[in-house]
């Protein structure tokens, strides 16, 4: 019973570490408008997962939400914002999903496809 507040105050400081990394979130996309600045959607959700250039002057930054269900990740979100003189221009959403086992999974180990 003497350790209990230790105990306590140990998961309190191991918990308070714990930090989730920053990232766009379907209704943080749905609030994202054409001409908001990338600052505040950087200071919102942080850093992209990348940044392409697509023209003169004009970038996309990709953001990717990662959907789990126990440690699998089941579906990804794809969020991309077109960028223009760090205003937004234009965005739009991709959802894709993990191949299933049965098409990564090849009975014969040396299969190849010629």
């Amino acid at each position: 019973m003497k350790c209990l507040p230790f105990l306590c105050c140990l998961c309190f400081v191991f918990s308070s570490c714990f930090t989730r990394p920053t990232m766009m979130t379907k209704e943080q996309f749905e609030e994202v408008c054409v001409g908001n600045s990338v600052a505040s959607i950087r200071g919102e959700a942080g850093e992209p997962y990348s940044v392409r250039i697509v023209g003169e002057g004009v970038e996309e930054y990709e953001y990717v939400e990662r959907i789990s269900l126990g440690s699998r990740d089941i579906a990804e979100n794809h969020y991309f914002l077109t960028v223009s003189n760090g205003r937004v221009i234009g965005k739009r959403m991709e959802q894709r999903r993990p191949p299933s086992y049965s098409q990564i999974y090849q009975t014969e180990p040396n299969f190849s496809v010629d």
